[in-house]
């Protein structure tokens, strides 16, 4: 499915390609690390964390369009930490609400011209050992929606500020090396129903992590 990129304002679709929600657990290798629960201990998990290049638009209109392509240049982008707000690493403005939207409501429409885009991109690499098994990449919280693309191919798309977002990307993947890319709205059709008495920010705001399952568990 190609993106209109215009979802984020389309209550009809609130994810392309995300995987149904399910109790969150991560491959362990032995029953022993299983028991010790700490998933940076198995080898069929990866931690996305970090820093990664990062561009600000003020709107959607002056966004960088192309930037998912391979072999588009992004050395001239800042770099920013993950998980995080952008608001909170010198981009946009934070606002605090209690009882009123942060823009004229009229659903499911949200700005334009103040609605920031926030684009970020970096490389991972995928373990040999972890070719026979599916692979997944999983966003903990991301607000408030946001485009996927892996090696410039586009993967999916998701709407939901506080509850994870997973996809499967093993057909995406490349033996080695390969590039993530993600598109950041701050303000969605969603951003209704999530209207709440607290501070209003933005972008890949908790953990974003790989783990490789086996073809059948």
């Amino acid at each position: 499915m190609i993106p209109t990129y215009k979802e984020w304002e389309d209550p009809k679709i609130f994810e392309i390609n995300r995987g149904k929600p399910h109790a969150h657990f991560i491959p362990f290798e032995s029953k022993e690390l299983a028991i010790e629960d700490a998933p940076e201990k198995s080898k069929y998990y990866q931690s996305l964390n970090g820093t990664w290049k990062f561009n600000y638009s003020k709107d959607p209109n002056s966004r960088s369009s192309d930037f998912f392509q391979l072999g588009t240049d992004l050395s001239s982008w800042d770099d920013i930490v993950v998980p995080g707000n952008w608001e909170m690493q010198g981009y946009g403005t934070l606002i605090y609400l209690d009882e009123e939207y942060p823009f004229p409501p009229n659903p499911p429409f949200v700005p334009h011209d103040y609605n920031a885009v926030g684009a970020y991109a970096r490389t991972f690499t995928i373990p040999e050992h972890w070719t026979e098994r599916e692979i997944f990449i999983q966003f903990g919280g991301v607000r408030s929606a946001f485009y996927l693309w892996i090696n410039g191919q586009f993967v999916g798309y998701s709407q939901g500020s506080k509850t994870p977002a997973e996809f499967k990307i093993t057909s995406f993947l490349n033996p080695g090396k390969n590039s993530i890319a993600v598109e950041v709205y701050r303000f969605s059709d969603g951003s209704y129903l999530e209207c709440q008495d607290t501070w209003r920010v933005s972008g890949l705001e908790r953990d974003v992590i790989l783990f490789a399952r086996p073809k059948t568990h």
